[in-house]
């Protein structure tokens, strides 16, 4: 059903008024008109204002002033606070839509833009930064294993600890490659002495430095003294054939367990023979000795000398 100011609008435009000549004649302004049009009451101060320009509205229209009023007591009961409402619904509808233009307004291009650079400059104030802290500060490095000045009963030795990603490690002047992304490492380092010096060293892109030395012994590598010629052989990694000969006796022909320590003792010479002699710390009368390869296989006899020490022949 039509409300009062749906009529009174509908029977102005069909006697083609506008809203200026009804104000002229009434005497009203024309927001009050267009009030009453729009069932917008909350622009009256009283209820008995509105029925007075609404009664003489409809008598200007030719309209029957006391139905147009009963249309209006029906939609709003003489209860100014409900004629009210229609108004009041339209003017938040009106503010959430200056909101949200402002809104619109706020995020223009220019805003937009302005909040680009400023991320932009936050992102290279953060990059500086943390260039900055590389040039000033030495890189990490932190030694898991082993704790300085320890004694061992094997040549092998794991060395583990952590650096920066992207760093670069040295031992003993030995470049390392097997580092993960998290910048954790283990390297195995082969003790050659009874006394070791173990230089770790890493490097970042500026060219700082951190090192951390340290000494390490190997115990243990001297033999049973039941001949002048004392070995042992520790197979460091995989079992491995070795065949050893002491004074033309056979004292090994066979393969060592991993891990595996094996003394022997001769008096004149000592032959051992090997087809992966990279596997084996060699030590005689305490020494260190390398075997070499000859062929397929290394074959390295030891001697004593003249003056007491071991030679190889």
């Amino acid at each position: 059903m039509r409300t009062a100011g749906e009529i009174l609008k509908a029977k102005r435009i069909g006697l083609k008024y506008d809203i200026n000549y009804i104000s002229d004649n009434l005497k009203i302004r024309s927001k009050y008109i267009e009030a009453i049009e729009d069932n917008d009451y909350s622009a009256f101060s009283s209820p008995l204002i509105i029925k007075g320009f609404i009664k003489n509205y409809a008598k200007f229209l030719k309209l029957n002033p006391e139905n147009i009023l009963a249309i209006y007591r029906r939609d709003f009961d003489d209860n100014f606070h409900n004629a009210t409402q229609v108004g009041e619904k339209k003017k938040k509808s009106v503010k959430r839509s200056e909101g949200l233009k402002n809104f619109v307004i706020f995020f223009n291009p220019s805003i937009l833009w302005w909040l680009f650079a400023l991320f932009v400059f936050i992102g290279f104030f953060i990059f500086l930064f943390t260039e900055l802290k590389g040039y000033i500060q030495n890189p990490k490095l932190s030694i898991s294993s082993p704790q300085n000045n320890q004694v061992f009963n094997s040549p092998e030795l794991i060395i583990s600890g952590t650096i920066t990603p992207g760093d670069n490690l040295y031992i003993n002047n030995t470049k390392i490659y097997n580092i993960d992304t998290n910048g954790n490492f283990n390297y195995t380092f082969d003790l050659t002495n009874v006394s070791n010096t173990i230089n770790i060293k890493t490097v970042n892109y500026f060219n700082r430095s951190t090192e951390v030395t340290l000494h390490e012994t190997l115990d243990n590598i001297t033999t049973s003294t039941n001949g002048n010629l004392n070995l042992r052989i520790v197979d460091k990694s995989s079992a491995t054939w070795v065949e050893v000969i002491g004074d033309g006796k056979i004292l090994q022909n066979g393969v060592l367990s991993s891990g595996s320590i094996n003394d022997f003792s001769s008096n004149d010479f000592l032959i051992i023979e090997s087809a992966n002699p990279n596997n084996l710390a060699v030590s005689i009368n305490g020494q260190i000795e390398s075997l070499t390869m000859k062929g397929s296989a290394s074959y390295n006899k030891f001697a004593l000398s003249s003056n007491g020490s071991v030679v190889q022949e």
